[in-house]
C-alpha cells in the first residue's frame, strides 16, 4: 500500500499560493488580488469580512507538485483554492481534467428523506485504499449528504468503526454535499486532506473527531458553526480557514488539537464554546473581530505557547478559566463593556504582566489571578464592588494595590503569598478584611488608608493579617 505525501505536495502548493497572492506593484504597493496592480484594474479589492460569491472559471490550472489538485482562480477577487480531482459520477472520471482510474469503490448509499437525493451510508474499510473521490451524482440523482440519520442516532461513522478504520488519506467531496452529518468521518486516524465543497451547509457534531493525521481543513463559506467537538483531537491540524460566515464554535470544537498553529477569526464571530480550544498548545497569537460576545469557560485553557490577545469592543463575557494555564501570556487589555472577569479566568499565567481593566467591570472572581507571578502592578477601577477569594495569592512579583474605592470586603487569602508587596492603598469604605488576606506578605510596610485612626480601629480583621497590622499606617491619604 503506497503512502501518498500529502504534507510535501499540498502544503507546498498552499504556499505557492500565498506567494503568488501578494504581488508589489511598479510603485511597490501590495496588491493582494494576485496580480499586479494597475490603474485601469477592473475588479474590486474583497476586504477581509466581505463574501464574494466565487465564480471559477475552467479549466482549473495543475497543481505544479501533485497531479491529483488543480489551482482554482475567482475571476470576480482572485481568490485562489486548491481543488483535487471530483467525479460525477461512479465512472471516476475527472470533471476538471480528464483523468480517469480515481476510486470511487466501496460507498453504499441511502435515500434522503426527500427521496429526491441520496446520502453516503457506508463504506467498505477492507478495501485498503489511500483515496476516494465521492461521485456527485448515484443512479441519476444528486448526492447531498456525508451519514445518515440512523447513524447519527447510535454515534457511528461511515469510515471506521471501534474494529475496523479505513486507510483513505484523501477524500474528495463533489460540489453536490451540502450536509455532513455527525461522526461522519469520526475516527479516520490516517485522513490527512479532506477537500470541502462550496456548496456544503453544515457540519454535524464529532464529524472529524480523532483524525490524528488530518493536516489543515478550510471550510467555505455559508456553514456558520463549528459544532460540538467537530475537530477534537486532531492532533495533527496545523491551520484551520474560518469563513466570513461562522458565527459560532460550540465546545471542545478544536479541543486537544497540539498542533494547530494558525487560525483566523472574522468578525462575524459571536461566541467561542466551552473548552473550545483546550490545550491547543501550538497557538502564540489571537486577534478577534468586532462581533466576539463570549468567550466560553476553559476555552483556552492550556494553551500553553499564546503570547498576546487582542479582545475587541463589545465583548461582553470572559467565562471561568478562559485563560487558565496560558504561561506565556504577557499582556492583555479588557475592552470596556465587560463587567465580570470570572473564577480562573488569568490563573497560572505565569508571564503576565501587565493588565488593563475597564471601567465598566464591577467583579473579579475567585482565583482570577492566583498565581500570575509576573504581575507587578494592577489598575482596579473604582466600579468593582468585589474581589473574590484567593483573587491575587502568589503573586509573587506585585509590589502595590490600590483596592477601588467603594469596596467593603476584601475575601479571603486574597493577597496571600504576595511576598513583593510593599504598600497597600484601602478606602475608607472598606469594612471588613477577612481571614488570611495579606498572609506571608513579608515586604509590606506602608498602607495608606483613606479614613482616620478610628476608622481604621473600627474595621473588621480576620486572623493571618499580622504582617498588614503591623505596617505603618497612613491616615486620610488614600488616592
Amino acid at each position: 500500500m503506497k503512502k501518498i505525501n500529502l504534507l510535501t505536495s499540498v502544503t507546498a502548493c498552499l504556499l505557492l499560493l500565498t506567494l503568488g497572492a501578494c504581488n508589489e506593484n511598479e510603485d511597490g504597493v501590495i496588491d493582494e488580488s494576485g496580480s499586479s496592480s494597475s490603474s485601469d484594474t477592473s475588479s474590486e479589492v474583497i476586504e477581509r469580512d466581505e463574501v464574494c460569491n466565487h465564480i471559477y472559471e475552467e479549466p482549473y490550472s495543475d497543481d505544479p507538485y501533485d497531479s491529483r489538485f488543480h489551482i482554482a482562480v475567482c475571476s470576480l477577487c482572485g481568490y485562489q483554492k486548491i481543488v483535487p480531482h471530483q467525479v460525477e459520477d461512479e465512472s471516476g472520471v475527472c470533471v476538471h481534467c480528464g483523468a480517469t482510474g480515481l476510486n470511487t469503490k466501496g460507498l453504499d448509499y441511502t435515500y434522503n428523506d426527500d427521496g429526491k437525493s441520496y446520502a453516503v451510508a457506508s463504506y467498505d474499510m477492507n478495501l485498503n485504499a489511500n483515496e476516494l473521490y465521492i461521485p456527485a451524482t448515484y443512479n441519476g440523482l444528486p448526492v447531498t449528504a456525508i451519514n445518515t440519520d440512523l447513524a447519527v442516532r447510535e454515534g457511528t461513522s461511515v469510515f471506521a468503526s471501534e474494529s475496523n478504520v479505513s486507510y483513505l488519506q484523501l477524500v474528495s467531496l463533489p460540489e453536490s454535499i451540502t450536509t455532513i452529518n455527525a461522526y461522519a468521518f469520526n475516527g479516520c486516524r490516517s485522513l490527512e486532506y479532506i477537500y470541502l465543497p462550496d456548496s456544503l451547509e453544515s457540519i454535524g457534531r464529532n464529524a472529524f473527531t480523532n483524525c490524528y493525521s488530518l493536516l489543515f481543513i478550510t471550510i467555505p463559506e455559508g456553514v456558520s458553526s463549528i459544532p460540538n467537538r467537530c475537530f477534537a483531537y486532531c492532533y495533527s491540524l496545523q491551520s484551520i480557514e474560518l469563513p466570513t460566515t461562522i458565527d459560532s464554535i460550540e465546545a471542545l470544537a478544536f479541543a486537544g488539537d497540539y498542533a494547530l498553529a494558525s487560525i483566523n477569526f472574522h468578525s462575524g464571530l459571536q461566541s467561542i464554546g466551552e473548552s473550545a480550544f483546550d490545550t491547543c498548545s501550538a497557538l502564540t497569537s489571537l486577534s478577534f473581530g468586532p462581533g466576539l460576545k463570549e468567550i466560553g469557560t476553559n476555552a483556552f485553557e492550556n494553551c500553553y505557547a499564546i503570547k498576546s490577545v487582542t479582545l475587541p469592543d463589545g465583548l461582553e463575557v470572559i467565562g471561568e478559566s478562559a485563560f487558565y494555564n496560558c504561561y506565556a501570556l504577557e499582556s492583555i487589555v479588557i475592552p470596556e463593556g465587560v463587567k465580570e472577569l470570572s473564577d480562573f479566568a488569568f490563573m497560572d499565567c505565569y508571564n503576565l504582566r501587565e493588565i488593563s481593566l475597564p471601567s465598566t467591570l464591577t467583579s473579579i472572581g475567585w482565583q482570577t489571578f492566583r498565581q500570575c507571578i509576573s504581575l507587578t502592578s494592577i489598575d482596579i477601577p473604582d466600579s468593582v464592588d468585589t474581589i473574590g477569594t484567593y483573587c491575587f495569592t502568589a503573586c509573587y512579583s506585585l509590589t502595590s494595590i490600590r483596592l477601588p474605592d467603594g469596596l467593603t470586603h476584601v475575601g479571603e487569602y486574597c493577597f496571600s503569598t504576595c511576598m513583593a508587596l510593599k504598600e497597600v492603598y484601602v478606602p475608607v469604605s472598606v469594612v471588613s478584611i477577612s481571614n488570611y488576606v495579606f498572609e506571608y506578605c513579608y515586604s509590606l510596610t506602608d498602607v495608606y488608608y483613606g479614613g482616620s485612626a478610628s476608622d481604621w480601629y473600627a474595621i473588621s480583621y480576620g486572623p493571618g493579617n499580622d504582617l498588614f497590622l503591623s505596617a505603618t499606617v497612613h491616615y486620610n491619604s488614600y488616592k
